[in-house]
C-alpha cells in the first residue's frame, strides 16, 4: 500500500513536471507573435501622410487654402451669420486628397 501510493506520487509528479515544461503549440505561436511584434515595436515607423498633406496644403493648394482663410475669418468677424466655409473646406480637402494620393502610394512598402 505504501510502494503504491510512492509511485502513484513519483507518476503524478513526473507528468506534471515533464508535462509544464513541454512547449506546446500555442505556446510555441504565441512565442513567435511576441518576437514578431517586438520586432515591429523596434521599427518605429513614422506616418508620411500628415507631412504631405500639409505640404500639398501649402504649395499646390495655397489658393484654396486662402479662400477658406478669407471665409472663416469673414465668419468669425460677424456677429451672427447663417454662412458656413463647407464649401471652401471641402475645395481645400479635395484638392490636397489629389496632391498627397500618388505621393502617398510612393512611400507604401
Amino acid at each position: 500500500s505504501f510502494s503504491f501510493l510512492l509511485l502513484f506520487l513519483f507518476v503524478f509528479f513526473f507528468f506534471f513536471t515533464v508535462h509544464a515544461t513541454l512547449p506546446t503549440p500555442d505556446t510555441e505561436m504565441a512565442s513567435k507573435l511576441r518576437a514578431e511584434e517586438e520586432q515591429e515595436e523596434e521599427e518605429e515607423v513614422t506616418d508620411p501622410f500628415p507631412a504631405i498633406k500639409e505640404e500639398c496644403a501649402e504649395h499646390h493648394c495655397k489658393g484654396f487654402k486662402a479662400e477658406l482663410e478669407k471665409c472663416t475669418q469673414r465668419v468669425q468677424s460677424k456677429s451672427s451669420t447663417s454662412e458656413t466655409c463647407t464649401q471652401e473646406l471641402f475645395d481645400l480637402l479635395h484638392c490636397v486628397d489629389h496632391c498627397a494620393a500618388p505621393k502617398i502610394f510612393e512611400k507604401l512598402k
